[in-house]
């Protein structure tokens, strides 16, 4: 909602350099996808929400070093960031939430898939 211009330019910025680290690297693109969320938070107008995710960054990064044994962990959320762009770029508020919450759908079945690898490493 709050989202003027400048702020749409960098999240569009921010998500053609992760689309291209993504395509170009194998689907690792971790650092250029957290820059493109840190876009969006900021363009929320909500210091307070970009705070608490930055305190997250190393636990993140962390995560995306070895994230749980799924090699393809976070590709199926690829296509969503494109379209939570789209929502945003149109003030589409609900638009936006809805394709977000797609994304995390797709995080949490790549999590379910990495707590069974666990689960299986566990019984060897």
């Amino acid at each position: 909602v709050r989202a003027g211009k400048a702020e749409l330019a960098e999240i569009e910025r921010k998500l053609d350099l992760m689309e291209e680290a993504f395509q170009t690297r194998a689907g690792m693109s971790s650092d250029e996808d957290w820059e493109f969320h840190q876009a969006i938070y900021r363009a929320s107008g909500n210091p307070l929400f970009e705070q608490i995710i930055a305190a997250m960054h190393e636990l993140f990064h962390r995560f995306w070093e070895h994230p749980l044994g799924v090699r393809d962990f976070g590709h199926a959320s690829f296509p969503y960031h494109r379209t939570i762009y789209e929502r945003i770029a149109a003030h589409d508020p609900e638009g936006a939430r809805a394709e977000a919450l797609k994304l995390i759908a797709t995080v949490e079945d790549d999590l379910k898939r990495g707590a069974a690898n666990l689960k299986l490493s566990d019984r060897k």
